[in-house]
């Protein structure tokens, strides 16, 4: 959990019922100001992402498929074995 989840625009979209249609979605309170805070926070992501693989790079004399190999089964490898920890603590 982070802190941007606390804020009541990103409560209000994770409790929202995803099956309704973009019209009924968009009549929502917050729904407007919780999608401008998604969208602002993936630059982050993708800045984050970038670091990661540049320090791999560096860190381990990489280079060409190699690098790209270990990154992403680094990265996905990573974001599963994450939740499936959280899923088994949980």
């Amino acid at each position: 959990m982070n802190l941007i989840s606390l804020l009541p625009a990103m409560r209000m979209m994770s409790q929202m019922n995803m099956n309704m249609s973009p019209e009924e979605m968009l009549a929502q309170p917050y729904f407007i100001l919780a999608m401008i805070l998604t969208l602002l926070g993936l630059p982050f992501l993708i800045l984050t992402l970038i670091w990661m693989f540049n320090a791999l790079k560096v860190s381990c004399n990489l280079k060409q498929w190699k690098l790209w190999t270990v990154a992403l089964i680094g990265i996905i490898g990573g974001d599963v074995l994450c939740r499936f920890l959280i899923g088994w603590l949980y």
